[in-house]
C-alpha cells in the first residue's frame, strides 16, 4: 500500500487504514452507527468512526457471503440499506477474460444490514460491467 502525507494531519478525527480501497463503501444507519464494507467485510462504528470494530463476514438467507468487488451502499426506506457489488462468473472454458464476466447485484437488507435478502442481478448476462469508486443512485426504493 502506498503511503502519502496529509497537508494537514492534525484536522483529521481518525484514519480507517483497508486494503480494499475503492472498494470501501460506508453509510449511516438509524442511531448513528455506521456500517462499512469493503469486499466481503463489514464493520462497524459507534463514534462516527473514531474506533471501528473487528471485520466480521455476512451471510444472505442462503448461506452465501454477501459482497464483492466495488462495493456501493446505499440508504432506502426506513431501516432498509442496499448493497451493490460486482461479481465475476466462472468460466469453465478459460477463454472468457474476467471483465467480460463481470456482473453486478444487489443485497437489501430491512434490519440495518443483520441480515440480507438473496441478491438479485442488476445486469444483462454477457455484457461485462464494471462500478466506479462509491456511487450508487436510488430512484426509490
Amino acid at each position: 500500500m502506498v503511503s502519502s502525507s496529509m497537508t494537514r494531519p492534525q484536522e483529521a478525527l481518525a484514519v480507517h487504514q483497508t486494503n480494499y480501497f475503492h472498494s470501501s463503501t460506508f453509510v449511516e444507519l438509524e442511531g448513528g452507527r455506521i456500517l462499512h464494507a469493503a469486499g466481503t467485510a463489514f464493520s462497524t462504528s459507534d463514534d462516527g468512526g473514531l474506533t471501528w470494530s473487528k471485520p466480521f463476514s455476512c451471510a444472505d438467507r442462503d448461506g452465501n457471503r454477501v459482497g464483492g468487488s466495488a462495493t456501493s451502499l446505499v440508504n432506502l426506506s426506513g431501516k432498509g440499506i442496499g448493497l451493490a457489488a460486482t461479481l465475476t462468473a466462472p468460466d469453465p472454458s478459460g477463454r472468457v477474460e474476467a471483465r467480460r464476466r463481470n456482473y453486478m447485484v444487489f443485497w437489501r437488507s430491512e434490519d440495518g444490514g443483520k441480515t440480507w435478502e438473496s441478491p438479485v442481478r442488476v445486469t444483462p448476462t454477457g455484457v461485462g460491467c464494471h462500478a466506479l469508486q462509491d456511487v450508487l443512485l436510488r430512484t426509490s426504493s
